[in-house]
């Protein structure tokens, strides 16, 4: 199951794009998970998530203009989304009544400890 919302854009255009009868299955091993260990702690990373994948179609781009639009991509998950929640709600118990939806419906005690599920609610994503 793919849960970064970069992986999905990047294969979903990249499928898009190529003229071959391509499966999804074949775009997906483009977008390998790489597992490591981190101060102890495994973490994982999904190669090439910013990467449109063209096989062997013909592109009208540039590279610059490639690479531009992967510079901008990161900035989104870097920068943007940190920046939306402050800037969506209108009052702080607003914010609150919607994580608390968010864990509701999401079923967050099914996947997040406790403790991790009140860290995002009360303080934010990370």
């Amino acid at each position: 199951q793919v849960n970064d919302s970069s992986v999905i854009v990047s294969a979903l255009y990249s499928l898009l794009v190529d003229a071959a009868d391509t499966k999804l299955e074949q775009v997906m091993d483009c977008y390998p998970t790489i597992r490591y260990m981190d101060d102890g702690v495994e973490k994982s990373e999904i190669q090439n998530k910013y990467f449109l994948m063209f096989n062997e179609t013909k592109v009208s781009r540039t590279k610059e203009d490639i690479v531009e639009e992967r510079r901008w991509r990161r900035w989104v998950d870097d920068e943007l989304v940190h920046s939306l929640s402050p800037n969506v709600y209108r009052t702080p118990g607003e914010a609150l009544a919607a994580f608390q939806w968010f864990s509701k419906v999401g079923s967050w005690e099914d996947v997040f400890s406790a403790w991790e599920r009140y860290l995002v609610i009360y303080l934010g994503p990370p």
